[in-house]
């Protein structure tokens, strides 16, 4: 829809180069991209935003129509986008239509920050320190004061990552780490989602099948980068998309990951790859990221079967937009989001949306969860959930319309403080409180939970580096 300008970032926009001159069109403050509904090639389609794709129509040719204004054209339908009935009141949608070269067809496209919005609100500097657990016993550092490489290939940033020197990596570019299919084994069966009134069929990869499944075959085509210790890798700009790419952080340690939209790991396959594995890790830092569309875990965080005595610690995750939306499963939504186990962890300022469960699953006696000002949004199974004597401090967050808030399965542990807000079904489905909690080790300053939400849709996920 159109609004008053007002130069905020949620008005801002980045143009993505893609082939033949077009460009997919990217809001700075969702990190969604505009989108044609249900790939239409119809007048009166609208246009909305919606996670970013490769998808023709996700792409505009940018023609110059005189007077200093431009017509926006999608490459799939060779329609433009029009404001409809060329309404001029705040709220007024837009739609695709025939070109007419009326006004309400035309726009004039001004630089960042000339429209009166004066500095980000949401910007973040590369000088930005971690904080929560991350920040503890000596902190994390990355590559520390290793001389920034400017990174523009996928090959590159896959051999800096995997070498055995401290690194701090500017990532200048979007990077496409997809291979070639590759055809992979693994188990199928009929699932029947009841709610949509129809079934998928889910495909798990692995060399033994259970009784309701039989034997198939897919393709696959991420790229898992094995990351050694002491690096910092930042998405400059407004931000670098990468796809496909499958980080495994294993008995490495002090790690830093910024501004990057990471996404379309086998979203079609289960157990096909993780956003980021982290085995045994210690002192990791993620922070100002997105992940969507990922087969498996978008964070994976615990430890092997043969290093139970070997187990993660000192791990922040903030600011980092959580996408659950996942066509191919059921529900349209996310089953296994993000794992902990066993570790000293700390969220704050994420957002959780329209996942189903496991956001986050927490486990291990060893585990201490601090969650606070985190914003969680249409969740269909579970929120938070404690089990296998976690302990979980959950304060000041906002859950709206998010079943199960905070879960505790026994022997787990649950404390909350008064700030929580819960709205829709989430007044509704488990509040759970109980067990010894462990103290919070470190100094924060939490927002109330309304003022968290707010920030939180105005700032998660990759922003304009300043």
């Amino acid at each position: 829809m159109i609004s008053a300008c007002s130069g905020g970032v949620a008005q801002r926009f980045q143009f993505i180069t893609q082939s033949g001159g077009y460009y997919s069109i990217k809001n700075v403050s969702s990190g969604l991209c505009l989108d044609v509904t249900d790939a239409s090639t119809s007048n009166g389609a609208l246009i909305k935003q919606w996670s970013c794709s490769s998808g023709s129509y996700q792409q505009f040719l940018v023609e110059d129509t005189g007077g200093g204004t431009v017509k926006l054209t999608a490459r799939h339908s060779g329609l433009v986008i029009d404001v409809i009935g060329g309404g001029t009141s705040n709220g007024t949608g837009l739609h695709q239509w025939g070109w007419g070269g009326s006004t309400n067809q035309t726009f004039k496209l001004v630089a960042s920050g000339t429209a009166g919005g004066g500095e980000d609100p949401c910007a973040i500097s590369l000088s930005d320190k971690p904080d929560g657990f991350a920040a503890q016993a000596g902190g994390t550092t990355g590559g520390g004061n290793a001389t920034p490489i400017q990174v523009t290939t996928a090959s590159q940033l896959k051999q800096y990552l995997e070498d055995g020197q401290a690194r701090v990596l500017h990532i200048m570019n979007d990077l496409d780490f997809r291979t070639a299919a590759r055809t992979v084994s693994g188990c199928e069966k009929k699932a029947s989602c009841d709610s949509q009134g129809k079934s998928i069929k889910e495909f798990r990869v692995s060399s033994t099948c259970n009784s309701d499944e039989v034997t198939a075959t897919r393709t696959r085509n991420e790229t898992t980068i094995n990351v050694k210790s002491n690096k910092t890798v930042i998405g400059m700009g407004d931000g670098a998309t990468l796809y496909g790419a499958s980080f495994n952080l294993g008995n490495q340690e002090n790690l830093i990951f910024r501004n990057l939209d990471i996404r379309d790991v086998n979203p079609g396959l289960i157990e096909a790859g993780d956003g980021f594995t982290i085995t045994s890790s210690k002192h990791v830092w993620i922070d100002h990221c997105s992940i969507s569309l990922i087969s498996d875990g978008y964070l994976d965080v615990g430890t092997t079967a043969s290093e139970t005595s070997v187990h993660p610690d000192y791990i922040t995750l903030s600011w980092t937009y959580i996408n659950g939306r996942n066509p191919y499963q059921c529900g349209g939504q996310h089953s296994f989001v993000n794992f902990a186990n066993n570790a000293k962890m700390t969220w704050h300022h994420n957002w959780y949306d329209n996942s189903s469960g496991r956001n986050p699953k927490l486990g291990g006696a060893l585990m201490q969860a601090h969650l606070y000002n985190n914003y969680w949004l249409n969740t269909s199974y579970f929120c938070v959930t404690a089990a296998e004597n976690a302990q979980a401090r959950v304060e000041s967050n906002y859950f709206e319309n998010a079943s199960k808030p905070h879960w505790l399965q026994a022997p787990g542990a649950i404390a909350i403080d008064s700030g929580n807000v819960y709205t829709g079904k989430s007044t509704s489905t488990s509040r759970d409180v109980g067990g010894s909690v462990f103290s919070v080790p470190y100094s924060y300053t939490k927002d109330s939970g309304t003022a968290a939400r707010d920030r939180i849709k105005a700032c998660a996920g990759p922003r304009r580096i300043q």
